[in-house]
């Protein structure tokens, strides 16, 4: 049966430890900070996946680089519900956990065999987790989350196939009209694909917060830098009203594939030829006066 991906994203920011423990199952040794991801479809089958923090944790040796946290390849069941991290390996192998060293991560959630509609679940109190390696900051958490979005929920209007609106599921001051969409819950509801077009995509990333360093983030506007055209063939262009500083482009993996600073005026030319067709990639954009997360495809 066709997997179906569902988009998220994780931006971590700068609180005290308010979150209880979980653990990976079938870990020797467990993270610094574990963060699961609950799921549970229409039939009411359901899976965790697990996401790890540990300053000796491996960011891309994985598969099967960070065993003692449990961070290695499993035969997927294919008589059941399966939720998996990326996609599956040589055909039967799927990653259920993912360490990570410095949480600069980027990948996608893949569905098998689901029945809509699907719920997922999280514990917003590890945001606040001590554990985290970023520093105190007052009543806000040390990391905020986001989902992508290239599915329905009917909860959730602005869940665009495109994933224009990313939804902020931590409890902090972004919203409309600014880059996210707020959502302080703890779970959402997903009906299921409401558009073919990049069913087989979705967005899952990790970036340590320095996003909004140097501005309120009410000023904010998503009108203040333009990316086009997207999707693109070979070449875009970048708009911004601020002073371009610096741009990195992510693969879908989460490895740096492309980076370029010391960037003169607010607009600039790129050609990415050499980027393969038919994938979407994530670009953080630094402006002197904020940065911007935006996923660019290639068509």
């Amino acid at each position: 049966m066709k997997s179906f991906l569902l988009p998220f994203i994780l931006l971590f920011t700068h609180q005290i430890l308010h979150a209880q423990t979980y653990t990976i199952p079938g870990a020797t040794e467990q993270p610094a900070w574990v963060f699961p991801l609950w799921f549970e479809d229409g039939t009411g089958a359901k899976d965790t996946l697990y996401l790890g923090y540990d300053s000796e944790g491996q960011d891309y040796g994985y598969p099967q680089s960070d065993t003692v946290f449990a961070e290695y390849f499993n035969l997927i069941d294919t008589t059941k519900f399966n939720v998996y991290w990326s996609s599956i390996y040589f055909d039967s192998l799927i990653l259920k956990n993912i360490i990570w060293q410095h949480l600069e991560f980027y990948t996608y959630i893949s569905f098998y065999k689901a029945e809509y509609p699907i719920k997922i679940s999280w514990d917003n109190n590890l945001f606040y987790s001590e554990a985290l390696p970023y520093p105190f900051n007052e009543d806000l958490p040390r990391a905020w989350g986001l989902f992508y979005c290239h599915d329905n929920s009917p909860e959730y209007p602005n869940c665009f196939p495109l994933g224009e609106l990313p939804l902020l599921f931590t409890d902090t001051i972004i919203g409309p009209p600014y880059l996210f969409e707020i959502w302080r819950k703890d779970s959402m509801i997903f009906n299921g694909p409401d558009n073919t077009y990049l069913l087989d995509y979705a967005d899952f990333a990790v970036f340590p917060y320095n996003s909004f360093d140097g501005t309120a983030i009410e000023e904010q506007d998503i009108t203040s830098i333009t990316v086009g055209p997207n999707p693109f063939i070979n070449e875009i262009q970048i708009k911004s009203f601020d002073q371009l500083e610096n741009l990195t482009i992510y693969s879908i993996t989460g490895q740096q594939i492309f980076f370029k600073n010391d960037i003169k005026g607010n607009s600039i030319q790129l050609y990415l030829g050499f980027l393969p067709r038919g994938q979407i990639y994530f670009l953080k954009v630094n402006t002197s006066n904020s940065t911007y997360p935006i996923k660019l495809i290639k068509n």
